[in-house]
């Protein structure tokens, strides 16, 4: 279930960095965000898994042979950060910001929020 993983502890941290720092090389993250190896290694396979992560293997970048591997949010990754920003405007009660989030996603109609045109999980932006 997508809302468990995303509590695991430092999975908010490495999706935050992939987000603000686009693709980035494992020893990067590892370093940044000092997290134990095999953590990291368990974390990304699990968020690869939910395809929130994806990575790229690069050859021609490595030293002596070696292939580097780079890990990225996926577009559906993108999307679930959208709701680290809802849990943050739901805690501080932010009004504008709930408003900013239902507008998109639920669009600006009026209606039902359950509507074709409205119910957002009709929307594919949320959907693997």
């Amino acid at each position: 279930m997508l809302i468990n993983l995303l509590s695991k502890k430092h999975v908010r941290e490495i999706m935050t960095f992939l987000d603000e720092s686009g693709e980035v090389h494992y020893s990067m993250i590892q370093k940044s965000l000092k997290i134990n190896k095999g953590t990291l290694s368990s974390l990304l396979l699990l968020l690869m898994e939910n395809e929130i992560v994806d990575k790229r293997k690069d050859e021609t970048d490595g030293d002596e042979g070696l292939i580097k591997t780079f890990y990225y949010l996926t577009e559906y990754g993108e999307n679930v950060m959208s709701l680290f920003e809802l849990e943050k405007a739901l805690e501080t009660r932010d009004k504008k910001k709930l408003n900013d989030l239902k507008t998109c996603i639920i669009g600006n109609n009026s209606g039902n929020i359950g509507s074709n045109n409205n119910n957002f999980m009709s929307n594919n932006s949320f959907q693997k």
